[in-house]
């Protein structure tokens, strides 16, 4: 694939710098289509988008280290100070103060609680206080360890758990699933600008047929073997037929740009498509596409996802009401002293413990409220999440059925294209030899148009519809593979 990737780019910048028309087959679009197209870009962003908010979940996981200090902290300002007699005097003083310490913090996904660790040193230094000789003052924490734990709370840690990882899952499947939108809208590209450079192409074979049988009445009209009526129908068809060439004509460009703008292709460029070979004999069973379909499909990931959404929130209202108990406590080791060696000797032990509490007691069914609104989204959801899961699977039923009889109808359209071919034929030979007059040689050529353009129609509506079943179970039915995709890397 990206070896044949890059054959095409290379033509394309060969045939552009000649001024040469690309040529490209429904394959080769597609593959263009699925690089450097300005929707895989964005594709790529918004999968990258999940792709680092998943990291920034497992980055909380992890422990989270830290250095903290002010260097330095200067005061020099008259303040208030209380005397030893409870009387305040206003005094002038100046003093110098820092500290630096390492705080290391771990959550606890379990319990939904946090633990701490960090040391610390403190220095003070006097500078001028009246009737205080200056002085210098340490404080050293070598290690505490403080744990906060809420009990009976809401941990939101156990439902990111579930979740993140679900929301990553299905950020990857709707990568690979915008990838074969991608290809589902170029093959409609495609077949849009094939169709517009077919119908040229009939239009200048209709338009050299008309000429010619104008010519020829022209010649049987001096010598009285037709009426002017029958000459006049011969050039209302000449016209007819520069009206719809000059048609086909302005539309080739307008497809022309769509495609190329589709495409990413800055340089004016000019296209010479392909068309599609025989449609190829696979069978697509449709127990298989579902189970395709559930393994391959982000919208499964989606549906487990937004259950599991509801349910935590149904949680959280539960216990936000209810009795709270929130546990604080620490140990560490500590000590002072006027020579930084003597703060780290002797050291004195230091603990506190709190237990907060808070029990509600009347909240006028605020509670209660919250709780009912909470599960009532919940089945409102579960719900939603059913009758979806139901259109998801009748819709793959649905377009493997369809994709069978539009099979069928291109073998009909490809039939009936060939007879009316002929019918035209036969009918453009009777009529330069005066066996049959103009109105039946004109109701050939309109059934002929007619078949032609409903065969091209049944062949895109194939293709298009196939495409549309990958986008659906991101399988290729043809070559017999998933197609899960990988995001580049940047």
């Amino acid at each position: 694939m990206r070896f044949n990737l890059t054959v095409i780019l290379v033509g394309l910048f060969l045939f552009v710098q000649a001024q040469q028309p690309v040529r490209l087959t429904m394959q080769q679009v597609i593959d263009l289509a699925q690089s450097d197209a300005p929707d895989v870009l964005l594709a790529e962003t918004r999968y990258s988008q999940a792709y680092w908010l998943f990291k920034s979940y497992r980055a909380d996981l992890k422990p989270q280290l830290n250095l903290f200090g002010t260097l330095p902290n200067l005061t020099r300002a008259i303040e208030s100070v209380v005397q030893p007699n409870g009387t305040e005097q206003f005094i002038q003083r100046a003093n110098f103060s820092g500290n630096l310490g390492l705080t290391l913090q771990q959550a606890i996904p379990q319990t939904g609680g946090q633990v701490f660790a960090y040391t610390s040193l403190q220095r003070f230094d006097n500078l001028r206080t009246p009737n205080i000789d200056p002085y210098t003052q340490y404080l050293s924490n070598p290690i505490s360890i403080q744990i906060q734990q809420p009990i009976f709370g809401y941990n939101d840690w156990k439902w990111r758990k579930l979740i993140e990882p679900l929301q990553l899952k299905e950020a990857e499947k709707s990568y690979s699933e915008d990838l074969e939108q991608i290809a589902y809208a170029a093959v409609q590209n495609y077949f849009d600008l094939l169709g517009s450079q077919l119908a040229v192409r009939a239009a200048e074979q209709e338009k050299a047929a008309a000429d010619t049988l104008y010519l020829i009445g022209q010649g049987r009209f001096e010598v009285g073997k037709i009426a002017e009526t029958e000459l006049l129908q011969l050039e209302l068809r000449v016209m007819n037929a520069d009206a719809a060439l000059n048609q086909a004509q302005l539309d080739i460009k307008t497809k022309t740009e769509v495609l190329r703008n589709f495409l990413g292709i800055q340089d004016a460029v000019d296209f010479d498509l392909v068309p599609p070979d025989a449609i190829p004999e696979f069978i697509i069973n449709q127990d298989e596409a579902l189970q395709y379909a559930n393994a391959n499909r982000s919208k499964i990931d989606e549906f487990e996802r937004r259950l599991l959404q509801m349910e935590s929130n149904v949680e959280e209202q539960t216990r936000a009401g209810g009795v709270n108990l929130n546990m604080n406590g620490r140990f560490g080791l500590t000590q002072n002293g006027p020579v930084i060696g003597d703060v780290y000797t002797e050291l004195l032990d230091q603990e506190i413990f709190t237990l907060g509490i808070t029990v509600p007691i009347a909240d006028w069914g605020k509670r209660k409220s919250r709780v009912e609104i909470a599960k009532a989204r919940q089945r409102l959801e579960q719900q939603n999440v059913a009758q979806e899961r139901v259109n998801f699977e009748r819709d793959i039923i649905i377009k493997v059925q369809q994709l069978t009889l539009l099979r069928e109808g291109v073998k009909r359209a490809e039939k009936a294209l060939e007879a009316a071919n002929k019918r035209f034929d036969l009918t453009s030979k009777r009529y330069v030899i005066g066996k049959v007059d103009v109105t039946e040689l004109n109701l050939a050529n309109n059934d002929r148009e007619n078949n032609r353009q409903s065969y091209v129609n049944a062949v895109q509506a194939f293709w298009t519809a196939y495409y549309e079943i990958r986008t659906l179970t991101l399988y290729d039915f043809i070559h017999s593979e998933p197609l899960l995709r990988e995001v580049k890397e940047n």
